[in-house]
């Protein structure tokens, strides 16, 4: 009946004595030992790029719709169309004319 009053008592300090050197805790401190481990790992010797190109070349990067579309785009800008006869003549145009037009606003 000595747990009828509801008194906590301590646990007995058995660390350093080997009786806590139980399975289950060994391999407890493994696991903590793999982990540390792992987390103080130096830098590996060679980039992911050089490995790749080793072994023939990385994949080539995905590229996103966004991307795709920008590259469709004309390097040079869009080009006007001088569609009105008051602007061909406004510019000095004639309608076989292919070289572009500049308008700097």
């Amino acid at each position: 009946m000595a747990d009828d009053d509801r008194r906590v008592e301590a646990r007995l300090d058995l660390g350093g004595r080997g009786l806590s050197a139980t399975p289950e805790r060994i391999g407890e401190l493994e696991r903590q030992a793999a982990q540390i481990e792992k987390q103080t790992r130096a830098k590996p010797a060679k980039t992911f790029d050089k490995v790749m190109a080793e072994r023939g070349g990385a994949p080539p990067p995905v590229v996103s719709a966004k991307e795709k579309k920008r590259r469709a785009l004309p390097k040079q800008g869009p080009r006007l169309g001088l569609r009105h006869p008051a602007q061909r003549a406004a510019y000095g145009r004639d309608d076989d004319s292919q070289d572009p037009v500049v308008i700097k606003g």
